[in-house]
């Protein structure tokens, strides 16, 4: 065998060694008979069918050890686990049934862990979630590191836990904590946990595992008590109580989220296990986990959650090319709501922040309007009060333009634009403006390409547009020209996402997502009334369908105004008298006609190549316009009525009533093929 030969075959032989050691989950034994089984999953160890099936091989193995006294369950890379990986769902949803999942049975495996001969505890850094932290509550104690954090989000994904949750929870820390930890939307942390009664421990960073082994001997020399979470009643409320408590859940359930019914279902399973016992909710509870995936509520809300993640990713762009840079400074032109809506939003993320107003007049009201922003972040406890007294150091205002040199970005963000000054104004920024500063306008109306900005400014110019309130509103639609550096572009994305922000890309043209899809909803609004609907009845459908009412707001054109001026859209272009006979129109058909013509405009929107993709607009549709995410955004929500039955709804509302209620089809024919391609299942 010649040399090259023998090096690719030792090169062969190592790559196999390398496979055999790189498991998804590796188990070593110590001096002291403490087996340490860890998740090695990176980035954030989330379980699918080989992780499941090397816990499984390691627990049945270390269970059966002569020479393994005790267990430890462990996590790595900082992380505990993220939970089951949700594309597994997404993947079940596709196919519409589990059958090809090779699950591993959730009892017998949670049985093999509490019931096992051995004593199990789990050692917990960085996030224990979903379905991981699922997997914790079987062992017979945990400990979490100080950085720990703790959450069961199933419910914001339209399922209930699977492996237990809703029955060893309760009997840790009581039916009443149980309900709150399921509806949190924030993790909690370690101290809250151990307050809860969730883990038994917080230990010091880094040190968790050690610890964690240390207790589990002493568990195995009886010097620790061994309690078996599914079996424990010293926590649980009183029957009577306990009854109670899942009666006022439930009432408060259907009168929060009337249209879903997961919330509902939890709630029985939980009952379940108090009327039969913690083995028989837990066989209820994984019939209806697996069951519930397969839901329009569901497929609704991961889809939001996929969408949410996609709509973000820049193409060409990532972290491994280049790094964002840090910005510590910003600044905000305009003396207005909006202005004072987005300072408050960059202070709450710690931002230097700038503001600059015309006259000292100004300046002070903008800052009034930012004081009282933060006074309500501390009503509605988003922070402490002493932390409001530290946002507001990190605040200042100025008369004076040169005073926004320091600013890594500046936002425009004046309401007005009396006699075109808007573009002025952004030609002083950047004449001011330090090197690789970034400009920003927060309106929709300004065309990026028509700006007369030197470069290389013009390389670092952005349409930013943040939602009303922006401080607690997470979307931002987002628009640059083709020639931005993609380093700005990194730098702008990656600022927004630090902020917790949504941003949304989309082209550069008049009007926004969210304001074209309000627009089209406001007229369609209009037109019913002007047809005899009662303004309460839409309000109401509007609602009863899920529409969030209190950040849907119609464009303040008075409909009352424009309707005494005639603006009609009946045959004859006027208003029906009360003798007139009005058309008979059942619920159902008034909410069609409210939401198909929105349909027909995210249509447009994609046609015109505005957004890059459906999701975009279901983002915007539930971010910026108030769309129940459960329904999966506009486009999602209509593809599941079917296009067929709303575009031919639209055709024949078009024969009727004069103007934008013609489909998009019937409009263009060009439209056609892209419609089908884009979506084909229901059309």
């Amino acid at each position: 065998m010649s040399r090259s030969s023998v090096e690719r075959e030792t090169g062969r032989l190592n790559s196999l060694k390398a496979m055999a050691s790189s498991s998804a989950v590796e188990m070593y034994l110590r001096k002291d008979g403490v087996a340490v089984i860890s998740i090695q999953n990176p980035p954030k160890n989330t379980l699918n069918n080989s992780v499941m099936s090397g816990l499984q091989k390691h627990f049945r193995e270390a269970q059966t050890r002569a020479d393994v006294n005790a267990i430890v369950l462990t996590g790595s890379h900082q992380n505990f686990s993220f939970g089951v990986d949700i594309t597994l769902f997404q993947y079940i949803q596709k196919k519409g049934s589990d059958r090809d999942v090779q699950f591993v049975p959730a009892i017998p495996f949670m049985s093999m862990i509490e019931d096992g001969p051995k004593p199990v505890v789990a050692a917990l850094e960085g996030y224990a979630i979903g379905a991981a932290l699922e997997m914790t509550l079987a062992c017979h104690a945990r400990l979490g590191s100080s950085n720990a954090k703790f959450s069961i989000p199933d419910f914001y994904n339209g399922i209930i836990p699977g492996l237990g949750g809703t029955q060893r929870l309760p009997r840790l820390m009581g039916l009443q904590k149980t309900l709150e930890f399921f509806w949190m939307t924030k993790p909690w942390t370690a101290t809250e946990a151990l307050e809860a009664g969730m883990i038994d421990g917080i230990i010091e960073n880094g040190q968790v595992v050690e610890a964690a082994c240390d207790l589990a001997l002493n568990i195995f020399l009886g010097k620790v008590p061994w309690h078996k979470s599914l079996e424990r009643v010293d926590r649980l409320e009183s029957f009577g109580e306990a009854l109670n408590i899942l009666r006022r859940a439930r009432m408060q359930a259907k009168r929060d989220h009337p249209n879903l019914m997961h919330p509902l279902i939890c709630i029985d399973v939980m009952e379940e296990g108090v009327l039969k016992g913690g083995l028989a909710g837990a066989m209820l509870e994984e019939k209806f986990s697996h069951a519930l995936v397969n839901t329009p509520i569901a497929k609704g809300l991961m889809h939001v959650f996929f969408a949410r993640r996609s709509v973000s990713k820049i193409r060409g762009i990532t972290h491994d090319v280049m790094t964002p840079r840090k910005m510590s400074c910003v600044a905000v032109v305009g003396c207005d709501i909006a202005g004072a809506s987005i300072a408050t939003s960059f202070l709450l993320h710690k931002l230097r922040t700038i503001v600059k107003a015309n006259n000292d007049d100004d300046l002070q009201k903008i800052i009034s309007f930012i004081k009282k922003n933060i006074e309500k972040c501390e009503a509605q406890r988003m922070i402490s009060h002493k932390q409001g007294g530290k946002l507001a150091g990190l605040l200042s205002g100025t008369t004076d333009y040169k005073e926004l040199h320091a600013a890594d970005l500046i936002v425009e963000a004046m309401e007005e634009d009396p006699q075109g000054q808007r573009e002025k104004v952004l030609r002083i920024l950047a004449n001011i403006s330090k090197p690789n500063s970034i400009l920003v306008t927060n309106s929709s109306l300004v065309k990026l390409s028509a700006l007369s900005i030197a470069q290389p400014l013009h390389s670092h110019i952005f349409g930013v547009h943040f939602m009303s309130s922006a401080y607690d509103n997470e979307l931002v639609e987002v628009s640059f020209l083709e020639g931005t550096l993609p380093q700005a572009v990194l730098d702008v994305f990656a600022l927004l996402k630090s902020m917790n922000k949504v941003p949304v890309t989309l082209k550069c043209s008049p009007g926004l997502i969210v304001d074209r899809l309000l627009h089209v909803l406001s007229l369609s609004r209009l037109l019913l009334i002007d047809i005899g609907v009662d303004k309460g009845r839409i309000h109401v459908l509007l609602k009863d369908f899920g529409m969030d009412m209190n950040l849907l707001q119609f464009k303040v054109i008075e409909d009352d105004a424009l309707l005494a001026k005639s603006m009609t859209f009946t045959e004859g272009n006027a208003i029906l008298s009360e003798h007139q006979k009005l058309p008979s129109l059942l619920d159902d058909d008034v909410l069609d006609m409210l939401l198909f013509p929105v349909v027909n405009e995210a249509f447009w929107i994609l046609h015109e190549e505005v957004a890059g993709s459906a999701e975009h607009i279901d983002i915007c549709s539930v971010l910026g316009l108030g769309f129940p995410s459960y329904r999966g955004g506009i486009l999602f929500w209509a593809r599941m009525v079917g296009m067929d039955y709303i575009f031919s709804q639209l055709s024949l509302w078009s024969n009727q009533y004069k103007g934008f209620l013609k489909p998009l089809l019937e409009q263009d024919k060009s439209a056609q093929f892209e419609v089908r391609r884009k979506f084909p299942a229901r059309l």
